[in-house]
């Protein structure tokens, strides 16, 4: 499995195509997944936001999975966070709940994993989440078993992180992950960005360009450093391989998943040109009125930056 990306004059997403594509994913499973999952876990609870700085960077590290991890402070505790955008709502591993005391919510909510194993999670009630120059009192986050988070090597956690950090809250933000510098930046954007090429909802939705100047969705999850296909793009714009069983990182930890293997495929996203090589498949209705082509990991930015403009629906790579 490999990414290589190169520069390239920008992919414009028409008006017509973009209306396209929004009216597939037009339906509130898909806009209102993050709010509704908020409502099942915090039962009522109401969440204030305040900002001391509408613009920062923080460090960022890559753990031995390749997945980025931010320095965040619950109940002004530091803790190490993962970057993680294909979880609609934030979590923290079980230790840590306990280790800080947080006490439980009323409410739970059933989470799919990228394996497609279906669990009931419960929740636990922060008092401060602090984020650089923002902070979230109040806030509810779903509580991570330690039996499925447990990988352990001489006594140490390999894992690297106490909770994630999830589209719930990364949506609501114009943010750039800098894997230049290895920085996680909140930007103010000052940019009109006309052609947009994403549409939000519960997870990053994304309009690619195929190479023969067809259109899919895919969506980004930054918590896979690996892409993946459905298996019905895969079969229509890849040359299929070999089967396989591989070791995947999800919601529930991890997991073996049964994959079949693609040569290459070539996709354009904004003014970047990505050829995935040796692409796996992997689950891709995540919502049930429609699935995405496939899932983009956070090889597409390896050695580059990719911004996430929610503001105005636009990812910037280049």
């Amino acid at each position: 499995m490999a990414c290589k990306v190169k520069s390239k004059e920008a992919t414009r997403i028409d008006e017509e195509i973009y209306a396209h594509f929004a009216d597939i994913v037009e339906h509130r499973s898909f806009r209102d997944a993050i709010s509704n999952a908020a409502k099942q876990l915090s039962k009522g609870s109401i969440m204030e936001k305040r900002v001391y700085a509408s613009s920062f960077s923080l460090p960022m590290k890559r753990n031995v999975f390749g997945l980025y991890t931010i320095e965040v402070a619950l109940n002004h505790r530091r803790c190490r966070f993962l970057l993680d955008s294909g979880a609609q709502i934030s979590g923290i591993r079980a230790y840590k709940a306990k280790e800080l005391a947080l006490p439980k919510t009323d409410g739970s909510l059933t989470v799919g994993s990228i394996g497609g194993t279906k669990k009931e999670l419960f929740g636990c009630m922060v008092e401060s989440l602090h984020l650089g120059g923002i902070e979230y009192l109040q806030r509810a986050l779903v509580v991570l078993s330690d039996k499925d988070f447990a990988l352990r090597f001489a006594g140490m956690d390999m894992l690297g992180f106490d909770g994630i950090l999830g589209w719930d809250i990364l949506s609501q933000l114009d943010f750039e992950l800098d894997d230049i510098a290895k920085r996680f930046k909140v930007i103010d954007n000052h940019w009109k960005l006309p052609n947009p090429n994403m549409l939000l909802g519960g997870f990053p939705c994304l309009i690619m360009q195929y190479e023969d100047q067809s259109y899919g969705l895919f969506g980004f999850d930054s918590g896979s450093k690996h892409s993946w296909f459905g298996e019905a793009a895969m079969r229509k714009h890849c040359r299929l391989e070999a089967r396989q069983k591989v070791l995947g990182m999800g919601v529930h930890g991890l997991e073996k998943l049964d994959m079949s293997i693609a040569k290459s495929c070539r996709l354009y996203l904004d003014k970047a040109s990505l050829e995935l090589k040796h692409i796996m498949s992997g689950p891709v209705q995540i919502f049930p009125n429609f699935v995405f082509d496939g899932v983009l990991g956070n090889e597409i930015f390896a050695g580059r930056r990719i911004r996430f403009i929610n503001s105005r629906c636009m990812v910037l790579l280049a």
